[in-house]
């Protein structure tokens, strides 16, 4: 036999209890967003550990802020942010946007998504991370929320002289200091007289004169740049009527970049958000990243699939009728296994909207059963917790995301099950228990 040796601090589980304790760990994490799901979903409310506050109801949002000891939970919640990178949403497999005007922040993201979208070699390009930027206003009411073509950004100019509106601007976007170099090493000067520091002085000067001229030569009205600007370079620029803002955010400068490119149309947006305060906006800033990431799934794969839990019965019948008919003996138990798991989500969906669950589940798994030709985009409508054809109210899941979905919980439970034993070990020892301590052989 092998032996597997270890510290005798060492815990291990083995067998049975192992895969028992995953799933139970599974559930949990399932419990702390299930009520997240659907338009009458509830926020959650998190502490992190400097007293700031989070609201929200965005799955992925929720696991990033809660921390476990679980191995399993903590493989829970890594898949989690795999589907969020993925296909930026499906966390809890629906967005919630109906308590921030759905229809307005719908067509923000749609809005948003067009603009930054571009053919590359005759496929379409949607980076709504690099060049759909979100900037949030405190104040007004989320009704005054826009897309901006073109970027916005939070810096005032250098120097009070300097314009703070220009039409048509010439704009010049820099990277380098606008200041005098200090050395890669250390340098000493020696000054003996007060012409040798009046002398210092003026090779800075001229060093810096000599940049501020070529940046004039070019004729700019606004030059931006990453890095810092001297008192001297704002007074040069200041006199030749060029307005100045510095110490630019990388990102925004690849922003400005694209947008002021030699293209007409501007390839990237800001979108402005307003609202009465910062928790708000926060909460609207990620539901309306996942309904951009939505938007852009749309886009690249227009194939959508029926919501509201329709798609997940359809899949069970067939499940179900597959169990029956294709596979006998262990082979149907996987078979039933998941087709009563699929049945969470429009279980979840009725629950959540205080739906009679029971009742609920029971008369839809019979109407797909009975015709599945014509009820199969039948499901749950979780504003109103009843039966309603999808095709009618126009409830869809882009097929990109529900396919992910099943993928990645699938993969997920595989894995969970085929571990059956978990050995979690101290690896830190106090003084006299490190010289003493000694490996044991299980």
């Amino acid at each position: 036999t092998n032996n597997v040796c270890s510290d005798r601090n060492s815990r291990g589980e083995k067998g049975k209890s192992v895969q028992l304790a995953n799933i139970e760990a599974g559930k949990t994490v399932a419990d702390v967003i299930r009520t997240c799901l659907g338009p009458r979903a509830m926020l959650k409310m998190l502490m992190d550990p400097m007293g700031g506050i989070v609201m929200t109801n965005d799955g992925n949002a929720i696991l990033r802020e809660i921390t476990v000891e679980h191995p399993a939970a903590k493989s829970m919640i890594e898949i989690a942010r795999t589907q969020d990178e993925e296909v930026g949403d499906g966390t809890t497999s629906v967005i919630i946007l109906d308590t921030y005007r759905a229809e307005l922040a719908c067509q923000i993201a749609l809005d948003a998504v067009k603009t930054v979208a571009v053919d590359v070699d005759g496929h379409k390009e949607i980076d709504i991370k690099r060049y759909a930027k979100v900037e949030k206003i405190p104040g007004g009411s989320i009704e005054d929320s826009v897309v901006l073509d073109g970027v916005m950004f939070n810096k005032d100019v250098v120097h009070p002289r300097m314009s703070r509106r220009i039409e048509n601007p010439r704009i010049l976007l820099l990277d380098c200091n606008l200041e005098y170099k200090k050395g890669e090493s250390q340098t000493s000067i020696e000054i003996t007289t007060d012409k040798d520091f009046t002398k210092a002085l003026e090779i800075e000067e001229a060093y810096i004169k000599e940049i501020c001229d070529n940046i004039i030569k070019h004729k700019p009205t606004v030059v931006i740049t990453e890095k810092g600007v001297s008192d001297l370079a704002q007074h040069f620029l200041s006199k030749a009527g060029i307005s100045v803002i510095r110490r630019l955010r990388k990102t925004d400068n690849f922003r400005i970049a694209r947008a002021t490119g030699a293209t007409i149309n501007p390839k990237a947006c800001t979108i402005l958000l307003r609202g009465a305060s910062k928790d708000v906006l926060n909460e609207v800033e990620r539901n309306l990243q996942d309904a951009m990431n939505v938007a852009r799934n749309v886009m690249l794969e227009q194939r959508l699939v029926p919501g509201g839990g329709a798609i997940e019965m359809a899949l069970g019948r067939v499940l179900m009728e597959k169990a029956k008919s294709a596979v006998s003996g262990v082979q149907q138990m996987a078979y039933l296994a998941m087709a009563q798991a699929l049945e969470v989500i429009p279980r979840t969906l009725a629950k959540n909207c205080g739906a009679n669950v029971l009742r609920l589940i029971t008369e839809l798994r019979a109407r797909h059963a009975v015709d599945p030709a014509k009820y199969w985009t039948l499901g749950v409508d979780g504003t109103t917790g009843k039966l309603v054809d999808m095709k009618e109210i126009n409830i869809w899941d882009p097929l990109v995301v529900k396919a992910q979905t099943f993928k990645t919980a699938v993969e997920t439970a595989i894995l969970l099950l085929r571990i059956d034993d978990v050995v979690s070990g101290v690896k830190k020892q106090s003084g006299d228990n490190a010289a003493s301590a000694a490996p044991a052989a299980e």
